[in-house]
């Protein structure tokens, strides 16, 4: 197997390890939306880029309590889950041209959850082709864009 070195993950992984506070629970309590990242905080949660993203333009929809369970979480809530994946996706569409999107929930560990403690929904932006022999052969994803980039054209879109 190829191997392409992103050395800024190795940030991610030891923080972790070294550390239970929750990543979301901190950009949550945090007035700083640009160190983390944040574009939005409308309709009771959260909507921000994915610090380590399958796809150029990967959000994340977050409510603000720490819950681990979809139930748990109030319904406007989830409602607002919602309304942001219909918000943001019809931005992602006009920014970045894409033909479609994954938005989904990783509900707990066993499910590929990274931090399953924290609920949050994925909005990942796809393209005809965007899977190429990297990802299918290679068993590597190449992301072309530069994540404060991408943020400021985002974050743009709401002014």
């Amino acid at each position: 197997m190829e191997r392409l070195y992103a050395p800024w993950r190795s940030l991610y992984v030891k923080k972790d390890k070294e550390s239970d506070e929750c990543p979301f629970c901190v950009a949550a309590a945090s007035s700083d939306d640009a160190a983390h990242l944040v574009l939005s905080r409308a309709g009771g949660v959260l909507t921000m880029l994915n610090r380590f993203p399958y796809n150029t333009g990967h959000l994340l929809i977050i409510p603000p309590s720490h819950v681990a369970d979809l139930e748990v979480i109030p319904s406007e809530v989830r409602a607002g889950m919602m309304e942001a994946a219909a918000t943001w996706s019809t931005v992602l569409k006009k920014q970045f041209n894409c033909h479609g999107f994954n938005i989904g929930f990783n509900l707990g560990a066993v499910a590929g959850g990274s931090i399953p403690g924290h609920i949050h929904m994925h909005v990942v932006p796809r393209w005809q082709g965007d899977t190429n022999f990297l990802a299918t052969i290679g068993e590597t994803k190449l992301i072309s864009s530069d994540l404060a980039d991408i943020y400021k054209q985002l974050l743009a879109t709401t002014k």
